[in-house]
């Protein structure tokens, strides 16, 4: 058979075999030919085709970042054999195409993957299993890594082969475990924090709440997640004033504070700071952090010096060898003890404090 390009009478390029038969004399020599020709120009672009396809496919099986493996099942239909393995497949495990080829699938996945593949496989062997499944692979020297791995069957020439994706997740896990980590130092130390501290969204939900919150206000676990907002936490009449604190802090990347008056669950009311101070995650704002600490210790301190104080000079003034008087700008009595009284002739401390008496001096 000999091949040939024609141009037909459509114009365009055809490829033609033919099939030549010799027809022979009884002295051998030829008599004839027979010449048969087929327009095989379809069944080239096929060809063509699925030879690039071919190619393409195996450039992206070789290029591919994730492990692909190819192999045989066996007569199970459970993963056994391997025979190809991509580029970097054989750098995750640290093997040669050949090494790779050398071993069995249960040798890269001792500890999880054959319990799974069994599931797998009875849920579909024909097509790919639903998701991805977390284990421990096995590469040269007995090291173990977390991946990530899917796989699916197919039937090709009477054989049940299998392909196996996987990838490497070591950084993810690895991730994951710093950001559990300090999501739970976090929160101990919230949970450490003797005043009750908040994240809460823009409109007041409350996303997280510290231990000290349920027995500072009181409320319950039911309660809370019932759907109490930060703002059920401050009276009513202050609640716009809050919500206003609350839209700057969103806006401005700053700490702000001020003072409203706190409820608790029982509705009893104590002065309270609160503080709060936006919080961003990837440059985006997410809600706030806040904080609140109750006054009532701090302004009863304060009180009760003023009163010692005021008890402290009233007693020094009232007890004074030495007469003592408080005027106003125009001269006019405001105080006086009784020993300034005797001086100027005024037994009766109230004529004198009727604010209508003003101190002479002569």
């Amino acid at each position: 058979m000999v091949e040939s390009v024609t141009v037909g009478n459509d114009g365009q390029r055809h490829v033609v075999q033919w099939n030549v038969h010799a027809h022979y004399q009884s002295d051998g020599t030829i008599s004839g030919s027979i010449m048969i020709g087929r327009d095989i120009t379809a069944l080239r672009e096929a060809e063509t085709a699925l030879t690039k396809n071919v190619e393409t496919l195996k450039a992206v099986f070789s290029n591919a970042r994730e492990c692909l493996i190819i192999g045989n099942c066996d007569s199970n239909g459970m993963p056994e054999r391997i025979l190809d393995v991509n580029r970097y497949g054989c750098v995750i495990f640290g093997y040669s195409l050949e090494e790779m080829q050398s071993h069995r699938v249960k040798d890269l996945f001792p500890d999880a993957l054959p319990p799974y593949l069994s599931s797998a496989m009875e849920v579909g062997r024909v097509s790919i299993t639903d998701g991805h499944i977390e284990i421990r692979a096995r590469g040269k020297g007995g090291a173990r890594f977390p991946v990530e791995v899917a796989i699916s069957s197919y039937e090709l020439h009477g054989e049940t082969q299998f392909v196996l994706a996987m990838r490497d997740i070591t950084a993810w896990v690895t991730a994951q475990k710093t950001l559990t980590e300090s999501e739970r130092r976090f929160r101990d130390f919230a949970d450490f924090l003797p005043v009750p501290a908040f994240e809460v969204e823009a409109d007041g939900g409350i996303l997280f709440r510290n231990l000290t919150t349920e027995s500072f206000f009181g409320y319950d676990e039911a309660d809370w997640m019932e759907g109490l907002t930060i703002f059920a936490l401050i009276s009513s009449g202050e609640q716009p004033e809050l919500r206003e604190m609350f839209q700057v802090c969103l806006v401005k990347d700053t700490i702000l504070s001020n003072e409203f008056n706190g409820v608790r669950q029982d509705g009893t009311r104590f002065p309270a700071m609160v503080y709060c101070r936006r919080m961003t995650e990837k440059g985006i704002v997410t809600g706030l952090r806040v904080l609140v600490a109750d006054l009532t210790e701090q302004r009863g301190g304060v009180e009760n010096a003023l009163n010692r104080s005021e008890m402290m000079y009233r007693t020094i003034f009232e007890n004074t060898g030495t007469g003592m008087f408080l005027l106003n700008a125009d001269g006019t009595i405001v105080n006086t003890n009784r020993t300034g009284a005797e001086l100027v002739g005024y037994p009766p401390l109230g004529m004198l404090l009727s604010g209508h008496m003003a101190l002479q001096i002569w």
